[in-house]
C-alpha cells in the first residue's frame, strides 16, 4: 500500500528549472510532508533529476483525483491535492515519454504539511485535460466567454485563476481555481464548479482521473 498518490509532474510554463505536482492521500495516512527530504524522496520515486533550491505548496479541494463522486459526504467528493511548486539549482530533468497515471509513495519527512480542515474554508480547484494544445487554447476561449450567472456569479473572469500543467506527461491540462470557497459551498453541490466543468468538457475537456484510465 502507498502512503501518498503523485500526480502530473510536469514544468511551470516553458521554464525547466520550474517543476509542479499534485500529492494526494493514499491508503495509510492522511499526513502529507512538507520539507526536503519529502520531496527529493518523491523526486527519485518519480525518476526526476534536479536539485531543489525552494518550493512552495498549497492546498486545494477538488474532484479530479477522487474516488467517490456519488458519495454523500461532501469532502470525500472533493478531497484535498496538495499542489507542489519547485524551483531548482538548474533545470529538472522529467524521463523523456513519462506516462504514468500517477506514482504510489511511502516517502516521509519531518515537517507536515498544514492539515486541513472540513469546517474551514479551502480554495476550489477545477482540472481538465485536453488531447490537444488546439483544445486547451478553445477551452480558455470558452471559459472566458460563458455565462455563469445561472449558478449566481457575474463577472467570473475575476474570479478565476487559471494556469497550465501537464496530465500523465502528454495531455495538456488546464487548472482553474475559484478561489476560497466556504464548506457550505462544497456541501450545497459546489454549482460553479460544476458550470465550469461542464463549459470545459464541451470543449472537449475531460474533468477526472478515470476518464484516462
Amino acid at each position: 500500500m502507498s502512503a501518498l498518490f503523485v500526480w502530473n509532474p510536469s514544468y511551470i510554463g516553458d521554464d525547466k528549472s520550474k517543476l509542479s505536482f499534485f500529492v494526494t492521500h493514499g491508503q495509510v495516512t492522511d499526513v502529507v510532508f512538507n520539507d526536503l527530504d519529502f520531496l527529493s524522496a518523491v523526486l527519485s520515486e518519480l525518476s526526476i533529476d534536479g536539485m531543489i533550491e525552494s518550493w512552495t505548496v498549497k492546498p486545494y479541494r477538488t474532484d479530479y483525483f477522487g474516488d467517490n463522486p456519488d458519495s454523500d459526504i461532501w469532502w470525500d467528493v472533493w478531497p484535498i491535492a496538495w499542489k507542489f511548486s519547485l524551483v531548482g539549482s538548474g533545470e529538472f530533468a522529467i524521463p523523456t515519454g513519462y506516462d504514468r497515471l500517477w506514482t504510489g509513495t511511502n516517502a516521509f519527512g519531518d515537517d507536515e504539511a498544514e492539515p486541513p480542515s472540513e469546517k474551514k474554508p479551502a480554495e476550489c480547484l477545477v482540472l481538465a485535460d485536453f488531447d490537444s494544445i488546439a483544445g486547451l487554447a478553445e477551452a480558455r476561449d470558452a471559459i472566458a466567454a460563458a455565462d455563469f450567472t445561472t449558478v449566481g456569479v457575474s463577472n467570473s473572469a475575476t474570479q478565476l485563476t487559471i494556469s497550465e500543467g501537464l496530465a500523465y506527461g502528454k495531455y495538456p491540462q488546464l487548472q482553474v481555481s475559484l478561489g476560497e470557497r466556504e464548506p457550505g459551498f462544497f456541501e450545497s453541490g459546489a454549482d460553479y464548479a460544476r458550470a465550469v466543468q461542464n463549459v470545459l468538457r464541451q470543449a472537449g475537456g475531460t474533468t477526472d482521473h478515470t476518464a484516462r484510465l
